[in-house]
């Protein structure tokens, strides 16, 4: 679990290289290509990385949960409700069950 953790973090950082070199190809291909060589070209860059941006937070933002994501929040509520009755359960018979046992192991 922790060896794939690990290589999903650096695979994430070679993702983001490769999308900055993308980045760089582009704004290099406006500079040499179409003659932008004014700061205008890195701005046509921000507008379309912001309005991605935007279009991915609305995505996230509008959608709901799924059948299965919400099948897990039950099971996870269930368990901690579990988790608290076994709690308070082995709170009350941990003591009685002492006693019990000091009473029989008492001479008579």
């Amino acid at each position: 679990m922790i060896v794939r953790l690990v290589m999903g973090i650096i695979a994430l950082g070679f993702v983001g290289a490769a999308l900055a070199c993308f980045h760089m190809f582009i704004w290099f291909a406006f500079r040499l290509w179409a003659g932008w060589t004014t700061p205008w070209s890195a701005m046509a860059l921000v507008g379309f990385d912001t309005v991605l941006a935007l279009a991915f937070g609305l995505v996230a933002l509008l959608s709901s949960p799924g059948r299965v994501e919400l099948e897990a929040l039950q099971v996870r509520r269930r368990a901690l409700e579990n988790a608290t009755t076994s709690l308070a359960l082995s709170s009350i018979l941990v003591p009685a069950v002492r006693t019990a046992i000091n009473l029989l192991r008492r001479p008579r």
